[in-house]
């Protein structure tokens, strides 16, 4: 929006620029083509100068006016009073307009290039700052990365430690088992070894006592056939 305003702001200068410069074509012509002009405007300019004081009053501001113009612009008359004509004075003050709207267009195209500037300036400014936000966001997604990364590593860590840990209790444990496993089996081999000796020993009685039972049987037969 900005721009566009700047580009129709010289746009319009420069149309008046051209107006005046078809004026002041035209105005050359025309005091070329009327060179008895000025000495008219003079004698004119003399007797109302005559005439009454209002209106001498009024030339000696415009000639005041004259010199202070000739004096901006560098320029000077030909007479020995140092004062100038009227169409002198005209043709000094066109060139002051010429020159002042030279002057407001080369102004509105360095306010356009300040806008220009300042334009790509803020939208510089934007883009850093997106950078800025951007590179901070990715930042701190990085930093939120490490800190869970670290976690995790901690949390490893400690299953690691607890893995080892229940491993060597499982083998504490294996070998308190086998232990115990070893110590089972001695006693049931001690109690096979002890029921095979009680075994034997029923046996031994029993064949002690069949051996008894014949030898009292024997014994009586004896006695009865006596």
């Amino acid at each position: 929006m900005r721009e566009a305003e700047s580009n129709l702001a010289v746009k319009e200068m420069r149309q008046r620029l051209a107006e005046l410069e078809q004026h002041w074509a035209k105005y050359v012509h025309m005091r070329t083509f009327e060179p008895n002009v000025t000495t008219a405007e003079s004698n004119e300019a003399t007797s109302n100068d005559c005439s009454n004081s209002t209106s001498l009053s009024v030339n000696s501001a415009r000639a005041r006016l004259a010199k202070i113009t000739a004096s901006f612009i560098g320029g000077s008359s030909d007479g020995d009073d140092g004062c100038v004509t009227i169409r002198e004075l005209e043709d000094q003050l066109m060139g002051v307009r010429i020159k002042e709207v030279d002057n407001l267009a080369e102004l509105k195209e360095m306010r356009q290039k300040v806008m220009e500037l300042e334009t790509q300036n803020h939208v510089c400014t934007n883009q850093l700052r997106r950078q800025d936000e951007e590179i901070k966001r990715v930042r701190e997604e990085i930093e939120a990365v490490q800190k869970v990364r670290r976690e995790l590593e901690a949390s490893l860590r400690q299953e690691r430690q607890r893995c080892a840990q229940r491993e060597s209790e499982l083998n504490e444990q294996c070998i308190m088992e086998r232990l115990k496993y070893s110590e089972a089996m001695q006693s049931i081999q001690d109690l096979r070894q002890m029921i095979t000796q009680l075994e034997l020993k029923k046996a031994e009685g029993w064949t002690q006592n069949q051996l008894r039972g014949t030898s009292v049987c024997e014994v009586d037969d004896d006695s009865v056939s006596v």
